[in-house]
């Protein structure tokens, strides 16, 4: 009895196990060849991995092995195109909401996992204040790589996307993420109008609650570019435009300063400090945050679209990327806006930042309706946050 027993058991464990083995192979070779995060494959990706830049981009980049790479925030997200690049293999590998140590990060694993030989790297903050989480699918040694396959294998198990396609939720086929990277559409479900008001309000409310400082950790930006000069690679720096709508709310919470002069200064000085240290000429600087007919343009709010420059206040369109690169491409060439861009360096920054200061006051004192739109904004956020 003890024996049949013992023997059903065993049957009903074997079969157990085989069930579960067979379910785990299936639930893996669907996750592997359907592939709905785009992790296995190297592909045009979909709006279903839309703010999944950190997870799928780092896998891209390792199987395209580009030689030029582009490293930034959201700006140059939407708008960076590198097929303007002559005749390179090259990937926007820009991530939305980039801190400045993980561009630290991200430049680490293109260098590890590439065959990189000019990043162009957007950075917009020079200090790295803000402590971010691993990202588990960026490499830069033995010990990350390992961890890299590691977490995308695992990867195969989940089952979320898998119920939601057996639950009736298609996958969605469309296109939002080109083989080169970068984000094709800015797609929301706010009109024009209500993006701008958007983005600025939460700008607003972020000055309200935001504490000054004047400390900035420089260890991330002055890494990235010791590595550069380490790995022979050419890096070229640059700043994103802005418009000045932004930049005025900055102004508003006394923080115009640090945008348009400290930045800037800490940027030229920890540059030319680390070529000295490396004994290699500076990286080139292209600043882009300038006070121009661009960065100035006058948001019509009852036109559609209200700008021809911008998505939002804080995010340029495609034309004006696409402007970006030759301007890095061929500094010297005229692009038909005066004042779009500058090469600075300890040379000329004194005078740039004079000039930049003083266009900006002179586009406050010449758009009293915009100043007055915004700080009615401001006291009504800030009316509905003392009653909160």
């Amino acid at each position: 009895m003890d024996k049949l027993v013992f023997s059903r058991a065993r049957h009903y464990l074997l079969c157990f196990l085989i069930s579960a083995i067979t379910g785990l192979v299936c639930l893996g070779g669907w996750n592997f060849f359907v592939d709905p995060n785009f992790l296995f494959h190297y592909s045009e990706v979909s709006s279903q991995n839309k703010g999944f830049e950190r997870d799928f981009k780092p896998w891209h980049l390792r199987a395209k092995k580009p030689e030029v790479v582009v490293i930034g925030n959201s700006r140059p997200l939407f708008s960076f195109d590198v097929d303007l690049l002559p005749n390179t293999n090259a990937y926007n590998f820009a991530i939305a909401g980039a801190t400045t140590r993980e561009l630290l990060a991200n430049f680490r694993h293109a260098v590890y996992a590439g065959s990189v030989k000019q990043v162009y790297m957007n950075l917009d903050n020079v200090c790295s204040n803000i402590a971010v989480p691993p990202n588990f699918h960026l490499s830069s040694d033995l010990y990350t790589n390992v961890r890299a396959h590691f977490h995308r294998a695992s990867r195969l198990l989940q089952t979320q996307n898998l119920t939601d396609f057996l639950m009736g939720k298609p996958l969605l086929d469309d296109k939002l993420y080109d083989l080169q990277g970068r984000r094709t559409r800015f797609d929301s479900n706010r009109t024009p109008r209500e993006s701008f008001l958007f983005r600025e309000n939460n700008k607003i409310r972020n000055g309200l609650k935001a504490r000054s400082s004047s400390h900035c950790n420089t260890s991330a930006v002055k890494e990235i570019l010791r590595l550069a000069h380490q790995s022979g690679i050419r890096l070229s720096i640059f700043t994103n435009p802005i418009h000045m709508r932004y930049i005025e709310i900055d102004h508003m919470f006394g923080r115009s300063e640090k945008i348009l002069d400290t930045r800037k200064r800490i940027l030229v000085s920890v540059n030319e400090q680390v070529a000295k240290e490396s004994g290699e000429a500076p990286f080139p600087i292209y600043d882009f945050l300038l006070v121009n007919e661009v960065t100035t343009e006058e948001i019509r709010f009852s036109d559609y679209p209200p700008s021809n420059y911008w998505f939002e206040s804080s995010h340029y369109r495609k034309a004006i990327g696409d402007m970006m690169v030759l301007f890095m491409l061929s500094p010297e060439k005229s692009l038909g806006v005066d004042g779009f861009a500058k090469v600075i360096s300890s040379s000329n920054i004194d005078q740039h930042i004079s000039e930049q200061v003083s266009l900006f006051n002179q586009w406050r004192d010449n758009s009293p309706t915009v100043i007055n739109e915004l700080s009615k904004r401001a006291k009504a956020i800030e009316g509905v946050n003392k009653l909160d």
